[in-house]
């Protein structure tokens, strides 16, 4: 949040009006906050504070605060250099330092209006963040395919299985050489499971426990979901195995299964397939491998309750056991 504030104060002491950002998510996760925070003068915490968008606890969807907010007029251009893909979506977030907590805020307007995708420009990102960043991306498809309480219908449905297979084709030529081309397909595919993301379906455990070891432990967005998605794909199996079997189909083309050495073994479950695509990639797979120490587990149980998503899980997240 302070870096947020920051750069709300310099916009408005400079008389900025157009703010550009060459990187990877939290430049420009930060830089949407920003418009909001200028167009509705939250140029303190104290202020800033009071835009946080609203939360509806059943859903995970968010809105603008009651009352209403002003629609940002700073324009933005995001050139992307990682697959997070947040730049396609008006939601952003702020870590509060009092709490340790990331506030959401939101407005319709308040997006990048302008996406400039370069993949040879994206050639310079260290392998690690584009690796990672696109299995959060894999991350956001396989979510919202195994929604829990509403399911994905028409072109949101058929938007996020083409950004699925388009995420894994590309991460599977990068990793065999081809990056250009493999960057150029992980580009479209994190695009086009952005707008289903924007059309507010709820996720569930793997991004409300994922924000809590980003906020609490600092491990960065794609590990997270690097160590995460896997385990909550094997949870939720016994609820949502029909879901889960439709967008394995996009695993099982385009050879997919043999590049991961898997040809002989066509009947995976989803966990162990996301399992070996990202050990594939060399990404962490456990809490020991992102170093999360044991004294933190209890406050990522505990914060994760309180986020966006536990309760749209497919089998909701209401209690934790003692870790």
């Amino acid at each position: 949040m302070d870096d947020v504030l920051a750069i709300a104060n310099a916009v408005k002491d400079s008389d900025t009006d157009c703010l550009l950002t060459l990187g990877a998510g939290s430049i420009w996760d930060a830089c949407k906050a920003v418009k909001i925070a200028t167009a509705n003068n939250g140029f303190t915490g104290t202020h800033f504070l009071k835009l946080r968008a609203k939360i509806n606890p059943k859903t995970g969807a968010v809105s603008v605060p009651d009352g209403g907010i002003n629609p940002p007029t700073l324009k933005l251009i995001c050139i992307p250099t990682s697959l997070s893909a947040g730049e396609y979506n008006p939601k952003t977030g702020s870590l509060d330092p009092q709490t340790g907590k990331k506030i959401p805020f939101y407005h319709p307007s308040g997006m990048s209006d302008v996406i400039i995708c370069d993949p040879i420009l994206a050639a310079r990102t260290p392998e690690w963040v584009w690796l990672s960043t696109g299995i959060w991306s894999v991350d956001h498809a396989v979510e919202t395919l195994a929604a829990g309480q509403e399911k994905p219908e028409g072109w949101v449905k058929n938007a996020a299985e083409n950004g699925l297979q388009l995420l894994v084709q590309g991460l599977s030529m990068y990793k065999n050489g081809n990056g250009d081309e493999g960057r150029d397909l992980c580009f479209r595919g994190s695009w086009q499971v952005a707008q289903a993301i924007t059309q507010a379906f709820p996720l569930g455990g793997s991004h409300a426990i994922g924000h809590l070891l980003g906020s609490v432990a600092g491990v960065p967005h794609g590990y997270t979901s690097c160590v995460l998605l896997p385990a909550v794909m094997k949870y939720n199996y016994e609820v949502n195995a029909v879901e889960q079997e439709n967008f394995m189909k996009c695993f099982r083309t385009n050879n997919i299964f043999a590049d991961l050495g898997l040809a002989e073994k066509p009947d995976l479950r989803t966990w162990d397939v996301l399992s070996k695509l990202i050990v594939s990639l060399a990404m962490p797979q456990t809490l020991e491998d992102v170093k999360l120490p044991k004294e933190k587990w209890e406050a990522v149980a505990e914060g994760t309750l309180s986020d966006l998503w536990p309760q749209t899980n497919p089998i909701p997240l209401v209690k934790r056991n003692k870790c």
